[in-house]
């Protein structure tokens, strides 16, 4: 096997591993003293009916944490996902207003 090769990993799907649905990632930095990890914060915008008219507001609903090697592979990867659905990456776009009926 040469150096340059990949290692190939087989998955292993869980059908009882969470789904969480979130409108948008808000907030990354790194992680511990070297920097080897990112936190990921992504949050989920909700409504509060308490005020007239109800205003919007995030709520965090998934912090995650990877390697900043994992990081890359996903930014390749979530690229190549918008390039199958002809959706331009480069391209500006807003978070959709979600409003529940």
């Amino acid at each position: 096997m040469n150096d340059d090769e990949p290692i190939l990993i087989n998955q292993v799907d869980d059908p009882n591993a969470p789904v969480i649905f979130a409108d948008r990632l808000v907030g990354a930095g790194p992680m511990g003293a070297r920097g080897g990890v990112v936190n990921l914060t992504f949050a989920v915008q909700l409504w509060d009916h308490s005020e007239n008219p109800p205003r919007p507001y995030l709520k965090t609903c998934l912090r995650v944490i990877l390697p900043v090697d994992s990081l890359k592979h996903s930014i390749d990867f979530a690229t190549q996902t918008l390039g199958k659905m002809n959706v331009d990456p480069t391209q500006e776009c807003r978070p959709a207003d979600v409003r529940l009926q």
